[in-house]
């Protein structure tokens, strides 16, 4: 051994001696008879853990609080245990009984490590949860006479505990049912222990029922939920009433008081589990007429807690089809309510954005609303209600575009959402788009965005402005002879090229792709490229080379098929890289090289058959239904998940802000397109009923 590995095994075997000399704190409990060392916690050897458990200890408040989170953060962390998480328990308890201090935070720790526990019947003593909860189960006894602690805190945790051991142990040390508490909070936890531990108790249901007129908010949001969670899905309007009541007093206290997650599942009256809400509000979520009359309910209250009301109408909004007409006067309400107050603005002008293109004519009371939002000092806040503005179809929101685009901070992808809603309308804000194009080099002001995200929003807004987008042909090719965002700017070019009136501008513009496509490194840029130089010369020579060069490399990557349809019978001599990966494993490639098979081809009959295999409510359905309506292809087999798609009360798939239709849910699109194609299927011009 040399002489540095000696100096630290000595310094290791003196600290191990230290500690072992230091005094035990623990009533028949040794901190030196556990092997700490060849135990592990988040963070690696548990080696650390006497000195945390040690502290727990001390009269010093101080210290007993930064153990404490060290203890969380290593054998609870985020929700995890550890092998060393077992052995802690025992010192954990003595800390809860003994200690000068800090003692709920002990109790709480031990729940929270065994949420759920035999409660759920899933307690498996191999495995590091399983022996966390057998472990809190062994030290209970000594722990429940905790239940008349003079601690309201450490009663609550007790409770827990309970819970997580299951009835049967439960039962031995305490009948919950006679348990009777003056502190609110305890007593809304009593319930929801008895609903837990006590499903069969035929009383429980007038015990919940009773506690909905108890004077404490919290026990009335307890009992309202339990009841809504297991009476589910037709939810009974007066309890819904009360639940929505007490939120708007007292906000969802289950959330911020921490009688969530740790309670574990509730059980049903079919003998199931209903997952365990992370809220009380989320015993709403099978009704979205209850979850929208207690949103009213809620903001109509007017209260610090009035965004909930709104939170819920567009949680409702974002999980049904069909709500946004009555989400958006909510969410809208709250706003105008609330005002500059409102918790969350952003978010719900992001949410108002969203409804508006799906309610028809809005109430012109909704844009008034919004205006003011447009100058808020938080950009992103402004930048959402500009968004709003433009889905509201209101005409302000060209003139607010303009003051963004003078503005210090770049409005993001707001700019397009305005260019998408007003189309041609649009043009007005071209002369601002492009002094935004060359940002770097002009003087304009620095903007927060980074410069490449921002032309590719230019860029976006200009494809939505049309034909009026060619007066940027010059800034666009400033840019391709910079190398920036080459892409975007060549697909761009693709669709302004034929506008170009000016001759030499279009020979410019044909000159600079035709410098770039040299130092292009991709197969998609190149691509862009030769969709580029055909839609601003009219020539066919550039595309036909770079078809040429990517067909004798023999490979298409993933993405290339998407823009390489786009070249249609020009791109034929990658038809046989198409089949290959058609054939291949890869299920988006292959749906991309199916649609730009047709696309190249004219030939239906082999990307129809792989494109129904698709059809679902996915990304990669969306797409694919995307692509059988452009081919005009409805296959029979197709049928039934089309009606699925189109008629479904919920939303099949979640929003993403890189959908088919920017500033619409992505659940709409695939709605509108289902029926699109079921009534192709039929004959019809409208979208086809059910029974088509």
């Amino acid at each position: 051994m040399d002489e540095d590995a000696q100096q630290v095994g000595q310094a290791n075997h003196a600290d191990q001696t230290d500690r072992a000399d230091q005094p035990e704190p623990f009533d028949g409990l040794s901190l030196a008879a556990v092997d700490w060392a060849q135990l592990t916690h988040a963070y690696g050897s548990a080696s650390d853990l006497p000195d945390f458990l040690r502290a727990l200890m001390s009269e010093d408040a101080v210290a007993r609080r930064s153990a404490m989170d060290e203890l969380i953060s290593s054998i609870n962390h985020q929700g995890s245990v550890y092998d060393a998480s077992a052995y802690a328990v025992p010192f954990l308890a003595q800390a809860a009984l003994h200690a000068p201090g800090d003692r709920a935070a002990a109790v709480f720790l031990m729940a929270a490590m065994c949420c759920g526990g035999f409660a759920m019947g899933a307690v498996d003593p191999a495995t590091d949860s399983g022996a966390v909860t057998v472990e809190v189960c062994r030290v209970l006894p000594s722990l429940a006479p905790l239940l008349r602690d003079p601690g309201a805190e450490v009663r609550r945790g007790i409770l827990r505990i309970l819970t997580a051991c299951g009835p049967e142990r439960a039962r031995e040390l305490v009948d919950l049912r006679v348990v009777e508490d003056e502190d609110s909070l305890v007593r809304a936890d009593v319930l929801a222990a008895l609903t837990r531990l006590e499903p069969d108790w035929p009383d429980l249901r007038d015990r919940l029922e009773g506690a909905l007129a108890d004077p404490a908010p919290a026990v009335r949001q307890v009992a309202a939920a339990t009841l809504l969670t297991v009476d589910g899905p037709q939810l009974d309007p007066e309890v819904v009433d009360v639940l929505a009541d007490t939120v708007a007093v007292a906000g969802d206290l289950t959330e911020e008081y921490g009688g969530g997650p740790s309670w574990g599942p509730l059980p049903l009256p079919d003998g199931s589990f209903a997952d365990e809400a992370a809220n009380a509000l989320a015993s709403l979520d099978p009704d979205p007429d209850a979850k929208l009359r207690a949103a009213r309910r809620i903001t109509a209250a007017r209260t610090g807690h009035s965004w909930l009301g709104s939170h819920l109408a567009r949680e409702v909004a974002d999980t049904w089809r069909d709500r946004e007409r009555e989400a958006i006067r909510i969410v809208v309400g709250h706003l105008a309510d609330a005002g500059s107050a409102a918790r969350r603005p952003g978010a719900e002008l992001q949410a108002v954005a969203r409804m508006a293109g799906r309610i028809g004519t809005p109430d012109p009371a909704y844009a008034a609303t919004v205006r003011p939002w447009v100058d808020h000092d938080n950009p992103s806040t402004a930048a959402a209600a500009l968004s709003a503005l433009a889905r509201l179809r209101d005409e302000s929101a060209l003139e607010s575009a303009e003051r963004a685009l003078f503005g210090d901070v770049w409005p993001g992808s707001a700019i397009r959402d305005v260019c998408e809603a007003f189309g041609g309308r649009a043009a007005v804000l071209i002369p601002l788009l492009r002094r935004h194009l060359l940002a770097e080099e002009r003087a304009v002001p620095r903007i927060e965005l980074r410069f490449q995200n921002q032309v590719i929003e230019v860029c976006g807004a200009l494809r939505a402005v049309g034909a009026p987008a060619a007066e940027a042909v010059p800034e666009l090719i400033a840019l391709l002879g910079r190398g920036r965002n080459t892409a975007a700017v060549l697909w761009t070019l693709a669709e302004a090229g034929p506008a170009i009136g000016d001759k030499s501008v279009a020979a410019a513009a044909a000159d600079a792709i035709v410098q770039v496509v040299g130092r292009l490194r991709s197969q998609p840029e190149g691509v862009a490229a030769a969709a580029a130089h055909r839609a601003v010369s009219g020539e066919e020579w550039l595309a036909v080379d770079i078809v040429r060069r990517i067909a004798d490399g023999g490979y298409l990557d993933d993405f290339t098929p998407q823009q390489l349809g786009r070249l249609g019978p020009t791109a034929v001599d990658c038809v046989p890289l198409l089949t290959k990966l058609m054939d291949g494993p890869k299920t988006w490639p292959s749906v991309r090289a199916a649609r730009a098979y047709w696309q190249i081809t004219g030939d239906a009959r082999r990307p129809i058959a792989l494109l129904a295999r698709h059809v679902a409510a996915t990304p990669l359905g969306l797409f694919a239904v995307s692509a059988l309506l452009e081919m005009r292809r409805c296959p029979d087999e197709v049928l039934r998940t089309l009606h699925h798609l189109a008629d479904a009360p919920q939303r099949l798939i979640p929003h993403s802000s890189s959908g088919q239709v920017s500033g619409q849910h992505d659940d709409d699109t695939l709605r509108d397109r289902a029926r699109a194609l079921l009534a192709l299927h039929c004959g019809a011009e409208e979208p086809a009923s059910r029974d088509c």
